[in-house]
């Protein structure tokens, strides 16, 4: 599903409504409505349990576990993980008081009675951590659907206070839920509908594609059908049928299974297209590595013809001129080898297969100066470095490293701007290399994407296999070091790469 990945949405281009913050405090507002509750119970001030005198309190049973469900809707963005073992905990208890009351537990308990959750609240909070966990599971549209089926009924429940004389509540048990539950759950479910704002059903309806398209038809096919169950409400009404408190009651119940059905459908829909997508991007994935294999493969005989060619020439011919471009072609075959080696090792690692790497001893300095000197026309007079370090690494592994960083700095970074490049060691004897180039900073939604194997930055003009730094980023992990992406801002565009003094013993592993 997707993911995915959650991007931080600027208020200006996409509205308040899908930024973090709005998110956010709906769930604050929650929480802050279960804590009041809480203060009025400890403080004895009723009126803070139930907002309005003479109606039924929010109990402290309830407050606690909306603490929790706040807790895991705030989560959703950040800590996924987190948040799905709050929403179990969540739905586990609200399932538990539901069995309480069917097993008449709370007369028996010893506890008092009104700092119980009732059925129907456990219900609720059943159905409302159920939203949650899918959400933290990447389920958006299921997550999404229950999290909207809460809303709806917790706004019909609380209909109940606005007309508590309706001849229709005669006849739904549990409608006395407390003002201040139903406002919270209200402001849980909205948050939960817009903590994943560009995924699942919320969305689809928002998107621009097809599916957008089907889903606002369909709310306006359903606002139809709502518009038409008024109508004969009307007529109802008017032959005396109910009271007029029951006739609000029912167009509002009607558009409420509209409206859910309405959305169901879109859901399904979602969820089609969303399979679709995925079952596309793999079969693209797998036919793209499978053509990279083939041609990596297919040019390495010729390149390796051209390599011998051009050391039989450099024998015969004689000249400044023709030993200059005989180095040249070379230093472009040995280039392009290196290029063809890395696609093949990133193909690999995509399939699980480990890189074969060997550790020698390594002065960093003279292998920068030698990818300098390999790739002259590109780098030219551009790159400067300062410090010192030596250890044991994969050599070849290394020099690709290098070379792919200061080529990155060079294709992606300010035309003409100094590349950096700076030596470290740190308290535990590791080494860390960083390159700096000034440019165009990469796109926060680029920054993990970057070292997946073909994957490239959105935003840049550049277009390319996308196996450099996810190459990079392999190998750095298998000297059980990393390669980070420190800043890219304005300033600057910074990436640290990081290894142990002696990987001898971690690549003798492999």
């Amino acid at each position: 599903m997707a993911n995915l990945g959650w991007q931080r949405t600027v208020a200006g281009r996409d509205g308040l409504w899908r930024t973090p913050a709005a998110h956010l405090a709906l769930a604050l507002l929650a929480a802050g409505l279960a804590a009041c509750s809480l203060a009025g119970w400890w403080l004895d001030r009723p009126i803070l349990t139930t907002l309005v005198p003479g109606r039924p309190a929010l109990s402290p049973m309830t407050a606690v576990l909306m603490l929790v469900a706040c807790a895991a809707a705030c989560a959703l963005r950040r800590r996924p993980p987190a948040a799905a073992a709050l929403a179990g905990v969540q739905a586990a208890c609200g399932a538990g008081i539901v069995l309480a009351h069917l097993a008449d537990i709370p007369l028996t308990s010893g506890l008092r009675l009104p700092w119980w959750s009732s059925a129907l609240t456990g219900a609720l909070f059943a159905l409302s951590g159920l939203a949650s966990l899918l959400l933290a599971l990447g389920r958006l549209a299921c997550g999404q659907m229950l999290a909207c089926a809460v809303l709806l009924f917790t706004g019909l429940v609380g209909l109940g206070h606005a007309f508590p004389g309706a001849d229709l509540y005669a006849f739904m048990p549990g409608t006395g839920v407390a003002l201040p539950t139903v406002l919270a759950f209200g402001a849980l479910s909205a948050s939960l509908l817009l903590a994943r704002p560009h995924g699942g059903v919320v969305g689809a309806l928002t998107s621009r594609n097809t599916v957008g398209r089907f889903g606002r038809l369909l709310l306006l096919a359903g606002a139809a059908c709502v518009l038409l169950v008024a109508a004969l409400v009307i007529v109802a009404r008017r032959v005396a049928a109910f009271d007029a408190e029951t006739a609000v009651l029912l167009v509002a119940w009607s558009a409420v299974a509209v409206l859910w059905g309405m959305l169901w459908a879109l859901a399904v829909a979602v969820q089609r297209a969303e399979l679709a997508r995925v079952q596309a991007e793999r079969e693209r994935d797998e036919m793209r590595q499978l053509v990279a294999a083939a041609v990596t493969h297919d040019l390495r005989s010729p390149l390796q013809t051209a390599v011998v060619s051009a050391s039989l020439l450099q024998r015969l011919v004689t000249g400044p001129q023709a030993e200059a471009a005989l180095a040249r072609l070379q230093r472009s075959n040995r280039r392009l080898d290196r290029l063809l080696r890395s696609l093949l090792d990133t193909l690999s690692l995509d399939a699980g297969r480990p890189l074969r790497l060997q550790a020698c001893f390594v002065e960093c300095q003279a292998l920068l100066a030698e990818v300098v000197t390999e790739n002259e026309a590109a780098l030219g007079a551009r790159v400067a470095w300062e410090g010192s370090a030596s250890g044991w690494w994969d050599r070849d592994a290394l020099f690709r490293v290098v070379e792919n960083l200061l080529l990155n700095a060079v294709k992606y970074g300010a035309p003409a701007s100094p590349i950096w490049c700076r030596l470290a060691t740190t308290a535990d004897g590791s080494t860390v290399l960083t390159v700096e180039n000034l440019g165009t900073p990469i796109a926060p939604s680029d920054r993990e994407a970057i070292f997946r194997p073909f994957a490239r930055g959105q935003g840049t003009a550049h277009k390319g296999w996308g196996i450099g730094l996810a190459f990079a980023h392999a190998v750095a992990l298998a000297h059980g070091g990393a390669l980070r992406l420190v800043r890219s801002d304005a300033q600057a565009t910074v990436f640290a790469l990081e290894l142990p003094a002696d990987a001898r013993a971690k690549l003798a592993s492999k």
